[in-house]
């Protein structure tokens, strides 16, 4: 994209706020927003042009809450429509988090434990959230990628995974959505700040947990984030959390790709990789469960 397209992008509220930028850089975005990075010399700032209403909803009227609570999100600077377009201005949180921190950091997961013990008006409840589900049709389009064998064993395993993620969809306590761990920066204090809120539910915790594990982990990557966040809990009990973790993960692979397929998008190298090892990965998966 040329610097003339990025700068058209930039609302004329911001201009009249924050004056022009002296640097635009274009982050991408997904969703139909379109994310840029201003620079106005004495600060930097992220703009989302066609922010989602939901997000909207999260930093106009739930902002001050989450920040009462602990719950780390980046601020934010302005807020506008731009010909029908809802736009964004957030604080800029350039620091991501670092892989060594990507597996059950006590930081990250007790800000995600404050966040889901936050007890929300409900008519503070975006009516138009994002509901978390796994159907048949997710099932049959994820194994869509897998033809021959693969596809046809994936069934059974699938079908126990999806059985026992269910109850997870029926959760009350309030989540992120998308706390995958591209997500989340570090402010200079050290605290971790998530961003990327369009997402924002109802359901049980295992779904945000679940998301926060990198790649197709192992049996006991789950045991130890269940450790982290139910640690006081005993054994049996926790063995059952690293089941509903198991079972949320395969979910939010399942979402993943059979939103692909519905979309008819191209697989990211990165995945595609990744998918050699799907098969297997899902027969562990359920052979490690101890329901």
């Amino acid at each position: 994209m040329d610097v003339a397209a990025i700068r058209s992008q930039i609302p004329d509220g911001i201009r009249a706020q924050f004056g022009e930028p002296r640097g635009v850089e274009h982050l991408g975005g997904l969703s139909g927003a379109a994310v840029l990075r201003l620079n106005f010399g004495t600060c930097t700032a992220i703009l989302k042009q066609g922010a989602p209403a939901v997000e909207l909803h999260v930093y106009g009227r739930l902002g001050e809450l989450f920040r009462a609570h602990h719950v780390h999100m980046p601020r934010l600077l302005a807020s506008g429509d731009a010909g029908g377009s809802p736009w964004l201005l957030i604080e800029d949180v350039p620091e991501p988090l670092s892989p060594e921190r990507w597996l059950a950091d006590a930081q990250v997961v007790a800000m995600l434990r404050r966040l889901h013990h936050i007890e929300l008006d409900p008519a503070l409840i975006p009516p138009d959230r994002y509901r978390p589900r796994w159907d048949d049709d997710m099932t049959a389009a994820a194994r869509s990628l897998f033809p021959g064998e693969d596809g046809v064993n994936l069934r059974a395993h699938l079908d126990r995974l999806r059985d026992r993620a269910q109850p997870l969809f029926e959760g009350k306590a309030l989540l992120s959505g998308d706390p995958n761990p591209r997500n989340w920066a570090v402010r200079p204090n050290g605290d971790p700040v998530l961003f990327d809120w369009e997402r924002l539910t109802l359901g049980s915790p295992a779904l945000d947990l679940a998301i926060t594990v990198p790649g197709f982990s192992s049996r006991a990557d789950f045991e130890r984030l269940a450790l982290t966040y139910w640690g006081a809990a005993p054994a049996t009990l926790l063995a059952a959390r690293a089941d509903d973790l198991v079972a949320a993960k395969a979910w939010s692979v399942v979402e993943f790709l059979s939103g692909l397929v519905s979309e008819r998008s191209a697989i990211p190298d990165e995945m595609a990789r990744l998918l050699v090892d799907f098969p297997d990965w899902v027969r562990g998966l359920t052979a490690s469960m101890r329901e």
